[in-house]
């Protein structure tokens, strides 16, 4: 399966070297780095390998997580959604 969370990191020796350096690397190889074990979780959950969900209306780009899509509406086309 692609997507597991971050609390799946089971051995001793990943569990050591992630505390050492303090970053927690993605686990499906895409890239991504993050300092708390949520934000990975997040994007385990989310955005790595994760089809988009979220569609803009005016513009249709797509995004895979709700506030990334407002964010967007209200910095690219002056909107306020609920």
């Amino acid at each position: 399966q692609l997507h597991y969370l971050a609390a799946n990191y089971s051995s001793q020796e990943n569990h050591c070297s992630l505390i050492r350096s303090g970053v927690l690397e993605c686990p499906n190889r895409c890239g991504q780095t993050y300092k708390s074990t949520g934000n990975l979780n997040r994007h385990l959950r989310y955005g790595c390998g994760a089809p988009p969900k979220f569609k803009c209306i005016i513009c249709e780009k797509a995004f895979s997580r709700k506030d990334n899509l407002k964010t967007h509406m209200i910095i690219k086309h002056k909107m306020v959604t609920h």
